[in-house]
């Protein structure tokens, strides 16, 4: 009887549901106003505010910078959900991106792959 296959390459990013995308617009609410006006160029002074924002560290997970700037992943799954928040630090405060990372949580939110954001402006 054969394996099932491996999935190949890493974990893609999941679709939110209704209420998923509800609260995910509240988490990233909660961030940037959190952030607002305050210059967040170090990873520490991310996840200080992504800390006074309510969220445990155990939850917090370091990324690659992007471009230069601060990168962490707020995973925030509990039972059978599935979202996180990716939050990048920059000169006045902080961008927050819900995103639908795989239910099962022995994939790291640091794994997911993003979709491409097409809504985002372009410089």
């Amino acid at each position: 009887m054969p394996d099932k296959p491996m999935q190949s390459g890493p974990p893609q990013e999941v679709e939110l549901g209704e209420i998923e995308k509800c609260a995910a617009a509240k988490h990233a609410e909660r961030l940037t106003t959190k952030a607002a006006g305050k210059p967040h160029t170090t990873y520490s002074t991310l996840q200080q505010t992504i800390i006074a924002a309510g969220y445990r560290t155990d939850r917090i997970h370091k990324m690659p910078d992007l471009g230069g700037d601060p990168r962490a992943r707020v995973d925030l799954r509990f039972m059978g959900s599935h979202l996180a928040v990716e939050v990048i630090g920059t000169g006045t405060g902080v961008i927050a991106e819900p995103f639908g990372a795989p239910e099962d949580e022995s994939v790291s939110v640091t794994e997911v792959r993003r979709k491409p954001n097409l809504d985002a402006p372009s410089s």
